[in-house]
């Protein structure tokens, strides 16, 4: 990690989405972000959709602890109706380790 510059944090120095990716995952990794995609639009995708896998699998986990189906409408903000086809489907498989933990930060 890198200290602290003349008693100034580094990433005040940074602009735009450079600070913004230091403020989230750190300056080491914001400068290794910046050398590799310099110049090129990122826009990141698939992160919705590991919530919503993520989200989907708490409900079931919960369904199974005994929540019903209003008690879970009202706890992820999801109709009923949402939540009945959520348990009526099949999982669309397990996430890697960790994964979960890291979407709730």
């Amino acid at each position: 990690m890198f200290p602290m510059l003349y008693g100034e944090n580094l990433t005040e120095g940074l602009s735009g989405d450079l600070r913004r990716i230091a403020d989230v995952a750190g300056i080491e990794a914001a400068i290794k972000i910046g050398v590799a995609f310099k110049g090129t639009y990122l826009y990141i995708r698939g992160v919705d959709k590991l919530m919503r896998l993520v989200r989907d699998m708490k409900i079931r986990k919960e369904y199974e602890s005994g929540s019903g189906t209003k008690r879970l409408s009202r706890r992820y903000r999801l109709t009923e109706r949402q939540i009945k086809n959520i348990l009526g489907t099949e999982s669309e498989g397990s996430l890697p380790r960790g994964i979960e933990r890291l979407l709730e930060e």
